[in-house]
């Protein structure tokens, strides 16, 4: 395909997901505007056959290629994919789930008709969670679809209503943002989306809501990261490290009004990330208990952070 004609880039990390791929691809290829888009399937070292199923789509759809990568983990395979892209905009899409006919062209006209550098999209995970309902009952109640706001206001707005999500995958990028701005996954981590979507908000000068309900989110599969219970040490390690880099970076934003948002949103994830822990590992977390009551901004945050710095078994218990 030349790249003059490609509008949209979509993006799959692809890692030993052999029983779901077809599934994605399919919904990949039934997008309404498929000869505007280049899908990328980055085999990230997968051991099962979804290496394989990748080639025989390539060879069936010139719209596909794939490559071929030691494995990296999902935040390099994403920004492998990026690396490779020609389209104007991007979306990434996780392999074991997938999208709507129509979530290309919608996008693409909301970006076009606005200019925006970023759309935010509806999921719909196979699963209900009551923090997803929050989230997009929150988002109703404060924003308006189909407006420009900026990344600092959306940002505000869904941290007051106490409800922010950052899956990158419900995000339609323009890739000369992401480009200009050198925005990249951090590899080697879990949970890399809250590390990589609050700095995107905190740039972007023009970000759109649309009531598009466009990915299906697939929360049910046991062996997927997000379900693993093997790896859940290592995603509260992971989170921990990433919030305290947020920690710092945050010093630096203005208004002080959002600052204290955003830090006090890390004080209930510190806090979230000690009672995920199995109590026999907690003494291993590298997470100060006054660094949480200094996060924390609001009266109620801030009574639950002083109970936890004197007793945190007791913030534990009370918390269930």
């Amino acid at each position: 395909m030349s790249e003059y004609k490609i509008q949209v880039s979509i993006v799959v990390p692809v890692y030993n997901v052999e029983s779901y791929l077809e599934r994605c691809v399919e919904s990949l290829l039934k997008q309404d505007i498929l000869d505007q888009i280049e899908i990328l399937l980055i085999d990230d070292g997968s051991t099962d056959q979804s290496g394989a199923i990748c080639d025989e789509y390539a060879k069936q759809n010139p719209q596909i290629s794939v490559y071929h990568k030691e494995n990296g983990g999902l935040s390099d395979a994403r920004n492998f994919g990026l690396d490779r892209a020609n389209g104007e905009y991007i979306l990434f899409v996780d392999s074991d789930d997938f999208i709507e006919p129509n979530s290309c062209s919608s996008f693409l006209n909301e970006a076009h008709t606005l200019d925006a550098e970023l759309v935010i999209g509806k999921m719909q995970p196979m699963r209900s969670t009551k923090a997803m309902k929050r989230y997009e009952r929150i988002a109703e109640e404060r924003f308006e679809c189909h407006k420009i706001y900026t990344g600092k206001a959306y940002l505000t707005g869904c941290l007051e209503g106490g409800a922010l999500r950052v899956e990158a995958v419900r995000h339609f990028y323009k890739r000369e943002f992401l480009q200009s701005n050198q925005f990249r996954f951090k590899k080697g981590i879990l949970h890399e989306d809250e590390e990589f979507t609050p700095r995107i908000l905190l740039k972007a000068e023009r970000v759109v809501l649309t009531d598009l309900a466009f990915y299906h989110y697939d929360n049910t599969r046991s062996g997927s990261i997000m379900n693993s219970a093997s790896m859940s040490m290592k995603k509260i390690q992971d989170r921990i490290a990433t919030y305290e880099e947020q920690r710092k970076f945050y010093q630096s934003v203005s208004p002080r009004k959002l600052r204290r948002l955003l830090e006090d949103d890390l004080s209930w994830k510190y806090m979230d990330c000690y009672c995920a822990c199995v109590p026999e590992k907690r003494g291993e977390l590298k997470l100060s208990r006054m660094t949480v009551l200094r996060c924390a901004c609001s009266p109620k945050r801030r009574l639950k952070a002083l109970l936890f710095l004197i007793a945190p078994g007791m913030y534990v218990r009370a918390k269930r």
